[in-house]
């Protein structure tokens, strides 16, 4: 028979006791405003040096992608790590939360809605630091399960003057409007006419699939916020260069991450070497610097101190913190 020494026990033990958190539990325990706030509080201790930020790390072999975003948040108490398995099929997302002072797991999260929902709230951050206006004239590009948490997340801060929706899938659009206007209890506009639709908003979200821009400089005639999150892998883009070299000041989670799945980003430096990309945990503590711009464009592409904080106050929520 088997006996482990006191330190395996302990490491069994604390498997164990980790807490299982399905994607409802998540749900019930976790909405756009206090997650918003909680983003905000992570990139200012970004900045503060009291917070790790590090780009996704992709390890491949034939045609399998694992992900992996870890971070640490010392002042929480907590670390943590996203991984997400692609066999070309399928992926699934999953969340380990630690605890800093035993160290021990706290919970395994399932993280599919969970990243859905921080990538919205991310949004709404960037557009309530840079667009001031309290009822926007809403885009929202895409119809799928990114959109939907654009739009929720924006409704969560700003009060539309009109919600436009703009999607390369009519059909899909169709119950995609339906259900968004279920949940706002406004009418919302289909738009099919992409240009139509730009000239029409000044606070637009793009959350597509598009693997060649869609969104051209040309389109843009007014004062603008965009966010950009349809894509992290160097073959996609939803803007053209020209839309960034309309713009006054361009964002990122972090420019080497930016630098390493944003082919938007990339193309932007190859055109202007020398154009000042601004990173979020700078605007965050110097945001009245930005008071003054009028074109701005926030390209997101999830990092893991989002995650983080999403599982925190999941867990804390829920009474294991």
């Amino acid at each position: 028979m088997w006996f482990p020494d006191a330190k395996n026990y302990i490491t069994i033990l604390n498997l164990i006791i980790m807490y299982f958190i399905s994607e409802s539990e998540v749900r019930a325990n976790l909405d756009y405003s206090e997650l918003i706030d909680g983003l905000e509080q992570a990139f200012v201790r970004i900045s503060a040096g009291k917070a790790i930020l590090q780009p996704r790390i992709r390890s491949s072999i034939g045609g399998i992608t694992l992900n992996t975003l870890p971070s640490i948040i010392p002042d929480l108490g907590v670390a943590g790590i996203k991984s997400y398995l692609n066999n070309g099929k399928a992926t699934t997302f999953q969340y380990i939360m630690f605890s800093i002072s035993d160290p021990s797991p706290v919970a395994s999260i399932e993280a599919n809605y969970l990243g859905q929902i921080r990538t919205g709230a991310l949004s709404a951050l960037a557009s309530r630091l840079l667009y001031r206006k309290r009822k926007p004239r809403l885009l929202v590009a895409g119809s799928g399960f990114q959109a939907e948490s654009q739009l929720k997340a924006h409704f969560s801060v700003f009060e539309p003057e009109q919600t436009l929706i703009y999607s390369r899938n009519p059909e899909h659009a169709e119950s995609f409007l339906r259900k968004m206007e279920l949940f706002t209890g406004q009418p919302i506009r289909m738009e099919k006419d992409i240009a139509t639709a730009v000239n029409d908003s000044d606070l637009i979200c793009s959350a597509t699939s598009a693997r060649e821009p869609f969104l051209k400089g040309e389109y843009f005639k007014n004062d603008f916020h965009l966010n950009l999150v349809g894509s992290n892998i160097l073959s996609r883009k939803e803007a053209d260069t020209s839309v960034f070299l309309n713009a006054e000041s361009v964002i990122v989670e972090s420019k080497e991450q930016a630098m390493m799945e944003s082919a938007e980003i990339i193309e932007l430096m190859k055109a202007d070497p020398g154009y000042q990309v601004v990173e979020l945990k700078d605007l965050v503590t110097t945001r009245d610097e930005f008071s003054g711009k009028k074109r701005t464009i926030f390209k997101s592409m999830g990092n893991g101190i989002e995650d983080l904080v999403a599982s925190y106050l999941v867990c804390r929520n829920m009474g294991l913190l």
